[in-house]
């Protein structure tokens, strides 16, 4: 069984390229070097879109809400406060927790 912590943030056109490579050197691996996921995935949406932000989400796998709780309780506040701090309210983000039902993979 794998939880999945999934963050969809929203990004202002003109703050994509720093956002993307901030994420990808800096929160990610920051996110990660909690000891408490397996990996973690970047994607960039593209259906549906808004005019004026570019939408991204973040996936987190661990394999236990044990895990998940420790990373809410323990490394969350302080890597948020980071990116508050970095983007303001700018960069809005939603979070939602899920359990990995089922991987299927094609034989393609």
């Amino acid at each position: 069984m794998m939880i999945v912590y999934t963050v969809t943030v929203r990004v202002p056109a003109d703050l994509v390229g720093d956002w993307r490579q901030w994420m990808t050197s800096k929160h990610i691996p920051d996110v990660l070097a909690s000891l408490q996921w397996e990996d973690a995935t970047l994607h960039e949406q593209l259906e549906p879109t808004e005019d004026g932000v570019t939408i991204f989400v973040v996936r987190y796998r661990t394999t236990s809400m044990d895990r998940y709780t420790i990373y809410r309780t323990n490394h969350a506040p302080a890597l948020q406060a980071d990116h508050a701090a970095r983007y303001g309210d700018r960069v809005t983000a939603s979070r939602t927790v899920s359990q990995e039902i089922v991987c299927l993979t094609s034989d393609v």
